[in-house]
Parts: structure tokens; sequence; C-alpha cells
């Protein structure tokens, strides 16, 4: 286990590094064709470079297990535009991500305000997507027009833009993998904890959850998806925010482990050339 964690970390900073060279060789004005192009994917009128031809989805792991293994998804409408466009920007809408400093801040007041015991409470109990009541995920954006498709119910990310609070919200530069019966409380420990080591900025890690990036409104009325559709998903997605932090929790028994969608999430990530994938853990 340690020697996977190690070579999985190892490759991952490898991995960095080559990201480090390409941006400086871009300052420079030496890149290839293909790295500008790439680079020019960022551009408000430009998704070209990303192949969203497969519905994109999420699983909800642990109401799988009791459903035959469905697997749910949420179709983007890629005509419509939220400024009054014909084309909005689909690939930033998807991979936009909730910084570290809000999940540990804010998001512990509106457990509160909703009754949630901190100690206590899943991701389950945050949202359950089998009843007709919202839970406090849906509530957020159940009056909002959601930017990506222009119905009523947006998700919460993009309810935390449409509040105004802008500087909560960025392109997402980590992923989260996890599953839905980990206590609240100890994803956000563990991920504070990740920043503190990395030396990183807890107001600018802006991490892509997909209880909270995608449109849990969508997805409580859609239908069954294929595997392959959901790996080139998912494909996009890992490859679009470029690090996935896989959460292993107990580290004696991890739920993680238990769950195929997760272990396929983190084969996938550490598969892909241009992502970086690491193991976390809470203390």
């Amino acid at each position: 286990f340690h020697n996977t964690r190690f070579a999985m970390f190892k490759r991952g900073n490898s991995r960095r590094v080559q990201r480090e060279q390409e941006k400086k060789s871009q300052s420079a004005g030496v890149v290839e064709n293909d790295s500008a192009r790439r680079d020019d994917s960022n551009s408000l009128d430009d998704d070209s470079d990303i192949e969203w031809d497969a519905d994109f989805f999420v699983i909800d792991d642990e109401k799988a297990a009791d459903n035959s293994n469905t697997t749910t998804f949420q179709k983007p409408n890629v005509n419509f535009s939220a400024k009054g466009g014909h084309k909005s920007d689909l690939k930033e809408i998807l991979l936009k991500g909730i910084s570290v400093h809000y999940l540990s801040t804010v998001l512990p007041q509106e457990m509160k305000h909703a009754n949630l015991n901190m100690d206590e409470a899943t991701i389950n109990d945050l949202e359950d997507l089998g009843s007709k009541e919202h839970g406090l995920i849906r509530q957020k954006g159940a009056h909002i027009r959601c930017p990506r498709d222009g119905k009523l119910g947006a998700a919460y990310v993009d309810a935390i833009l449409d509040s105004g609070h802008n500087k909560f919200v960025n392109r997402a530069n980590v992923m989260l993998s996890y599953t839905w019966g980990y206590l609240v409380k100890d994803i956000i420990e563990t991920l504070v904890a990740k920043c503190k080591e990395d030396n990183r900025d807890t107001k600018t890690t802006y991490v892509w959850i997909c209880c909270f990036c995608n449109n849990q409104h969508r997805i409580a009325e859609t239908k069954n998806v294929s595997f392959e559709e959901f790996r080139a998903t998912f494909s996009n997605t890992v490859t679009g925010v470029g690090t996935i932090w896989s959460m292993f929790s107990p580290w004696n028994n991890p739920a993680y482990l238990k769950r195929v969608w997760c272990i396929f999430e983190v084969y996938t990530a550490h598969k892909e050339e241009a992502c970086a994938a690491e193991i976390i853990m809470p203390e």
C-alpha cells in the first residue's frame, strides 16, 4: 500500500514538473502548436479541445449499491448561454471548483443552520437524491436558473457564484475522489491538512467535488448511462482538472476500496499522463 502511494506521489510530482516546464516554454514563445492549442482552450468561446460527446454525470455510490448499480448523469445543454450568447463555455462551467476555505468556514455554518451535526453528518445526510424534499445541496440552488441548461434549479457551485461570492469559486485545480458515505468533517479536515502539507493557500485551492459541482437537481431526474459513457466523461473531467486526490478513510479499512467506481476513478487518473494522482487520508 505504501509503495503504491509513493509511486503515485512520485508520478504526480514528475507530471507537475513537466507541466511547469511547458508553462515556462509557453512564456518563452517556444511551445509546440498542439500545446498552444491546449492553452487556447481557456478561451470563453472555444471548448473544441474537450470531447463532451458523452453525457456528464456523477455516481451516487452509496445509493448505487442499493439500486442494482444504477448510474445517474447530467447532460448539459451546449447551446445555452447564461450571458445571452449562442454558446457558453461549457468546459469552464463544468470544471468550476469550490475553495477549501469556503468548505472549511461557510459550509459548516450552513450545516449548523440546517440542524446537521457536523460530527456525524455524511454527504448522504446533506442530500438524499431519492427524496423529493431538497437537502442542503439542492436547496441552495433551488430558485436559481442553471447556467448549464437554462432551467430552474442550479448546482451548489453555481449558486455560490449567483450570490456574488466569486472569490469562493474558480476553475478547479484539484479533483476529490471519495464516497458519499464519508463524514463531511473528515473531508474538510483532510483537505485543509493536505493544503497545509503542500503549502497551498486554502483560499486559492479550488476543489471539484461531485456532490457540489454537478447539478443534483438534474441528477435526481436522470436515466441510466453505459459504463463507456462514464469512462469517457470522467476522463475529460480528471484531465481537465489535472490533479486528483483520492481520499482513503478509515486508513485501516477504506470504504473507498469497497466501491468499484472509486477504484475505477483512481485507476483512470493514474493512467492519464496529464493527471497527477495522490492518496490522502484523515489524520
